[in-house]
């Protein structure tokens, strides 16, 4: 399945991204859309790779625009390239629009800006053409511009005086003229951002938050002009106008605010998304160029100096440093590295400096992927969330009636014109579903964005709905409980004489943590290597390898010896036997985490049950369990055997989250209700599991379950706010209780509230569970 993410311009409430969210997905190749009003953003998936040209036509029909970025080459001659070539490399799906500029010999073309152009400019470079800029565009901020609020502001003061003489009985009064030009740059040039969104979802066949806006201040504003035009001077005292530009300037004033608390709560995000570097110093042919981050190719080698970031996952190949990981994985201390040593992408060089072969390289890179995955997590949306989408659908357009309905109402109900008109706005004003829009958004992408900094990531919102009402945890044992770097601690040989040699050569074929144990224990040791063209693995179990006439088995007694009942032992082991006989027995430790026992002391007064998985022996689980505390216990399983242990939990009705990091794990961790991954463990239990703990460190598992259950209650909490201001409001403005000023003043408040209580999840610190969220 291909994914895109596009950046949208131009909406202003949520209704505008549920009404994108429901034009995109009604063309048939998009299998999902959903579209983010707090991060700007669209995600798409589809069976095939879109056009980046036909997606940014989708968007711009429903009537908003998609933030691009611009390519300039340079043709260094006066020849001109051949015109066929160009029109061939311009083809590319990821190019929305190009232009050739024989005059200026410059070639201009616009791709998203996640495009790896260099799959673009590579042939271009190669006909001649050299790179004269790449320019991203910035997110449209015409809306959210502070001086056009302090304008308004400047302009409406004197009308909020003149409100102010009305009430107290002063019989103050501006000139009809002078209330005119004070509101109406108010109503049309600073307003209209409304305008403008109105007619868009008028385009669209929908009413949004500015078509309400729009339509009230309209209302009051022509009513007031009839009046000054009809009546003259003896209008004073019944005209409108200030009651127009005080609801503009307090939603301009309440948008502003929002901005701000908006990109706060963002801020998170960007801090991971930043982690990325731009640009990198890589060696060409022994001499150093900079290069674009994504135009590193596996196998490159790249230099990084004291106070740059790492551009790609790879080792390190000369120099030492020491490499501040905390943006990534929350980790405080930087570690110090050298030759031979990994290196992640995304961590910051402190002091130093290091060269090193690239490995996984652009999207592959680490912090890529933990890019993708705290934004893919920012997009989804809660059960009750996907309800107010299809409720907003009809909501503007309900507002409507009931506003018209409040208007002929207190008519037949022998109110003045005036009175019933007042109301009618007011209903307008009041009923704007920007609340609704932002509860979900605003408060998942500040839980999702601050648990990333903590070195937690949560891939989706049905994994964050989860995490609170975990019952069970389950815990792999091997590299989770324990170090997971076993150490052999005796070793017993038959009288056979090659049996040292055999043992090391077949544990040189597996990839098992034991396995690599036997290799370490021996490495000081010269065999003589054997010429081993193949070998069996069966999961959990052990190694089968052909040499000579031999068949080498190596793991589990069961395996190496599976007519003979097993010797008892209180350690874990494993056995290496040749055509059934055995030739040697190697015994293991392997050191218990030292937050392990904590942890489990934590969860368990939580009321959380442990259960332990492992495929070691039942005496090295019971001896284990007893040191941590642990009491459900199930040893000896195969992969198969975890996966049935979890699904027979889960139909007794628990809700359990498997902790893992082997290969082994993977499939366990998608059996469980909440898979959690340590991210020291391999790509495919990453891959299978929705939570991932970026450090080994086990104190991130009831800090998952804190932010998880934290944001949660926030986002509910939002949502019932939202839903409660419209049920409270509504009826008031309907009654006549308010006018449209406070109406106005009320609807900002709306949303700012909603947001600021979003932001209280910046507070939260990484710490230990103290008690169990639900």
């Amino acid at each position: 399945m291909a994914s895109v993410t596009l950046h949208i311009n131009g909406m202003t409430c949520g209704g505008c991204a549920a009404g994108l969210t429901r034009k995109l997905s009604e063309f048939p190749d998009i299998l999902s859309a959903e579209v983010n009003f707090a991060t700007e953003t669209a995600q798409l998936s589809s069976q095939t790779p879109l056009a980046a040209k036909d997606l940014v036509e989708r968007v711009v029909t429903a009537g908003f625009s998609v933030r691009c970025q611009s390519t300039r080459l340079h043709w260094p001659t006066a020849n001109q390239p051949d015109a066929d070539t160009l029109e061939r490399l311009m083809t590319d799906a990821q190019i929305i629009d190009w232009s050739w500029h024989p005059e200026l010999n410059t070639l201009d073309f616009t791709t998203l800006p996640e495009a790896r152009i260099e799959t673009v400019i590579a042939p271009l470079t190669q006909l001649g053409f050299t790179v004269e800029r790449v320019v991203a565009d910035e997110p449209s901020a015409a809306n959210d511009s502070p001086y056009e609020l302090w304008i308004a502001v400047a302009l409406t003061l004197p009308l909020v005086a003149q409100m102010l003489a009305m009430w107290l009985g002063l019989g103050w009064h501006l000139p009809p003229g002078v209330e005119w030009l004070l509101a109406t740059p108010v109503q049309f040039w600073l307003g209209r951002r409304f305008y403008v969104g109105a007619l868009g979802a008028a385009r669209r066949g929908e009413a949004n938050m500015d078509s309400l806006v729009a339509l009230g201040t309209s209302v009051a504003y022509s009513y007031s002009l009839y009046q000054w035009m009809t009546l003259g001077q003896a209008a004073t005292g019944h005209l409108y106008f200030e009651a127009s530009a005080v609801v503009i300037t307090l939603i301009l004033a309440g948008k502003h605010i929002e901005s701000v608390a908006k990109h706060s709560a963002l801020e998170a995000l960007s801090a991971v998304l930043a982690l990325k570097p731009s640009t990198v110093t890589r060696l060409e042919a022994g001499h150093e160029a900079e290069v674009r981050a994504d135009a590193l190719l596996p196998g490159d080698v790249i230099i990084v100096r004291a106070g740059e970031r790492i551009g790609a996952d790879g080792v390190i190949l000369k120099g030492e440093a020491e490499i501040d990981a905390q943006a990534m994985t929350g980790e405080s201390l930087p570690e110090v590295r050298g030759q031979g040593d990994r290196a992640v992408s995304g961590t910051l060089v402190m002091n130093g400096q290091i060269r090193m072969r690239c490995e996984r390289v652009g999207d592959a890179s680490t912090v890529s992927q933990v890019a993708d995955l705290v934004k893919n997590a920012q997009m989804g949306k809660a059960p009750i969330q996907q309800l107010v989408d299809r409720v907003s659908r009809w909501f503007v357009p309900t507002v409507l009636i009931i506003a018209l309905l409040t208007l002929v109402g207190w008519m037949f109900a022998g109110a003045t014109f005036e009175f019933a008109l007042l109301a009618a706005i007011s209903v307008l004003v009041i009923a704007c579903p920007c609340a609704l829009g932002l509860a979900t958004p605003t408060a998942l992408v500040a839980g999702t964005g601050l648990a990333a900094k903590a070195g937690i990531l949560i891939k989706d919102i049905q994994t964050l709905e989860a995490l609170p009402d975990l019952t069970d945890i389950a815990f792999d044992k091997t590299g989770t409980l324990t170090e997971g770097r076993p150490a052999v601690m005796d070793v017993e040989f038959s009288a056979s004489d090659d049996s040292h040699e055999a043992l090391i050569n077949v544990a040189r074929e597996s990839t098992h943590p034991l396995a690599e144990a036997v290799v370490r224990h021996f490495q000081s040791q010269g065999v003589k290597p054997w010429s081993i063209e193949g070998s069996n693995i069966t999961p959990g179990q052990g190694i089968e390898v052909d040499y000579g006439a031999h068949q080498y088995r190596f793991g589990q007694w069961a395996f190496v010896q599976p007519n003979h009942p097993e010797p008892k032992h209180d350690s874990t082991r494993s056995y290496l036997a040749r055509d059934g006989v055995l030739l040697a027995s190697v015994s293991f430790a392997d050191q218990t985490r030292p937050e392990a026992r904590e942890l489990i002391s934590t969860l368990t007064r939580n009321g959380l049950r442990i259960h332990m998985l492992t495929g070691d022996r039942t005496a090295v689980a019971i001896r284990l369990g007893s040191e941590l505390g642990i009491t459900e216990l199930h040893a000896e399983l195969s992969p198969d055997d975890k996966i049935a242990t979890i699904r027979r939990l889960r139909n007794s009705g628990r809700r359990i989250a498997m902790v893992g990091d082997g290969i082994n794990d993977g499939p366990a961790l998608a059996a469980a209700d909440v898979g959690i991954a340590l991210g020291s463990g391999s790509d495919i239990a990453l891959q299978s599991a929705p939570v991932v703990l970026m450090r080994a460190d086990l104190r991130l598992i009831p800090d998952a379950i804190r932010f998880a259950g934290a944001t949660r209650r926030i986002i509910r909490q939002n949502l019932l706010w939202a839903f409660g201001y419209n049920v409270l409001c509504i009826p008031l403005a309907i009654s006549g209780a308010l006018t449209p000023a406070i109406a106005g003043a009320a609807m900002a408040m709306s949303s700012i509230s909603v947001v600021l209580n979003a932001l209280r999840l910046k507070r939260m610190q990484p710490a230990d569970l103290t008690h169990h969220e639900s």
